[in-house]
């Protein structure tokens, strides 16, 4: 083998490139440490490829990286809330709505909306009177503050990281016992049709 030829034939442009198949690829590596020429001759078509992206790279709009990002995030949905979910799982979105400075005694935040349920940020500064839903069962995950809550007339204390659920058609009330609002990871699952 002639190194000039094997040098013109294109296959070290190829391996520049990734294009190789893995047996070549071996053939070029161990030719590299037994012909310095050929090891040479890789440098320049490297140093050649990286000149020809620059001088054919084309800068992004400004907006990219915004675009991106928001793209992300309106393709992501939050899990559904169960008696196993833990706050952490939901630190992308608490990290991301920040409470208002006022609103009356509830606000929340929509996270996300399907047919089979609804996922907010809220926060709760008194609580609710007795009531039950219809439509849906509620799904507490207590990121903040605390509540006494009666569930059908079993009356319990809930704190940060306690998940409380009101079953569909469950009277249930409850009363805000912490100093500051309570703020929780609420899921309403709507029934079944």
């Amino acid at each position: 083998m002639k190194i000039a030829d094997y040098i013109a034939s294109g296959i070290l442009e190829e391996f520049v490139l990734g294009l190789l198949p893995r047996e070549e690829n071996e053939k070029v590596l161990k030719l590299v440490e037994e012909h310095p020429e050929i090891k040479a001759e890789i440098a320049t078509i490297e140093l050649a490829v990286e000149q020809y992206a620059f001088a054919n790279s084309v800068t992004p709009p400004s907006t990219l990286e915004n675009d991106v990002f928001a793209a992300i995030q309106a393709s992501e949905t939050p899990p559904m809330l169960t008696a196993n979910s833990k706050i952490s799982e939901y630190k992308y979105w608490l990290d991301k709505v920040q409470e208002p400075d006022e609103y009356e005694n509830v606000h929340m935040e929509v996270l996300s909306d399907s047919p089979e349920a609804t996922i907010v940020i809220a926060w709760i500064k008194e609580g609710e009177s007795d009531h039950l839903h219809t439509e849906y069962t509620e799904k507490f995950l207590i990121v903040e503050g605390s509540c006494i809550a009666t569930i059908d007339g079993v009356t319990t204390n809930y704190s940060v990281g306690d998940y409380v659920e009101f079953t569909i058609d469950k009277h249930h009330d409850y009363k805000i016992t912490s100093q500051i609002p309570m703020k929780v990871v609420a899921c309403l699952a709507h029934r079944a049709a």
